[in-house]
């Protein structure tokens, strides 16, 4: 009797701290996407890739029988490391591209919004990437840019 007891309140308190702790997972700079969804960067919301609103989005490209996932952003831009952002402007990022083909864990990208804003997003993990689309998630941290 007393094991299952342990074992009823331990499941309690699990529960209790995961029910406190998600609300910190939806802050204002750290989302999740999976495959067909993307996010509102100014609302940190994340909406399905058809979505007007979704100025980040993820979806699948097929090389054979092989998919990739796929960035798509208003403009978008891939770095191995943190950018040096002193000397870049508005006009820069207009020539950058639409895609960005196979994006990974640890890379800098940086995004225009639908709203003209800028974000510079690092992909912090990349699961399941062995698997199934379905299985696929992106988490992201943002941080919305002052750029000249």
């Amino acid at each position: 009797m007393a094991k299952n007891l342990r074992t009823i309140i331990f499941i309690f308190l699990v529960t209790i701290l995961s029910l406190i702790t998600v609300p910190c997972l939806a802050s204002a700079s750290t989302f999740t996407l999976g495959i067909y969804q993307g996010v509102q960067l100014s609302e940190n919301q994340v909406v399905e890739s058809k979505d007007a609103k979704a100025d980040l989005t993820v979806s699948p490209r097929y090389k054979g029988y092989v998919a990739y996932a796929v960035l798509q952003a208003t403009k978008l831009k891939e770095f191995e490391t943190r950018p040096d952002l002193s000397n870049l402007t508005t006009k820069d990022v207009e020539n950058f591209k639409e895609l960005v083909f196979a994006p990974a864990a640890g890379y800098y990208y940086l995004v225009k919004s639908k709203d003209n804003r800028y974000y510079l997003c690092k992909l912090e993990s990349f699961e399941n990437q062995g698997k199934a689309q379905s299985y696929w998630k992106l988490t992201f941290s943002s941080e919305e840019l002052s750029l000249k």
